[in-house]
């Protein structure tokens, strides 16, 4: 009979236990620090969402406001959403920018409006 990891037996034995919760937290940090299981999670996230491949090597700088990344922070693929086009690299504030602008030109004319103060 297999053991369910929902049954209590197993959550008491093996989830609870001091000693395993300790070698799973080693387990998962040594997993979270190796550089080549983070490229390789990097790549095959991009290739299985469907990103596309970039046409430049990543830059130290965001290619839209020219800020170097802050902290641990890197810079972020762009992309069309519609055709799925590789735009350029940005930090994480661009990107989050021109998301929510809904990554177009009117959006961003219009808060560019509601900046100078001619507000629709």
């Amino acid at each position: 009979m297999r053991i369910s990891k929902n049954d209590p037996d197993y959550q008491r034995k093996y989830r609870l236990d001091p000693v395993n919760q300790e070698n799973r937290r080693i387990y998962q940090r040594k997993r979270r620090l190796d550089p080549v299981l983070k490229e390789r999670k990097r790549v095959y996230h991009r290739q299985y969402c469907g990103y596309p491949e970039p046409t430049h090597v990543c830059p130290e700088f965001c290619e839209c406001c020219g800020k170097l990344p802050i902290g641990k922070q890197s810079l972020h693929l762009d992309h069309d959403h519609i055709t799925g086009k590789f735009r350029g690299w940005l930090c994480n504030n661009c990107n989050l920018g021109i998301g929510k602008l809904g990554d177009s030109l009117e959006g961003l004319n219009k808060a560019m409006n509601y900046l100078k103060g001619n507000i629709i």
